[in-house]
């Protein structure tokens, strides 16, 4: 369960950094 909120963090951060550099109209993402 820890290991799996772990890697929602990173992919999260991961989303953040790729949205910037996308529009910002990318604001749905499958994580939220």
């Amino acid at each position: 369960m820890k290991r799996g909120y772990k890697l929602r963090i990173l992919s999260a951060d991961e989303w953040e950094r790729k949205r910037e550099r996308r529009d910002p109209s990318s604001l749905a993402s499958p994580f939220f």
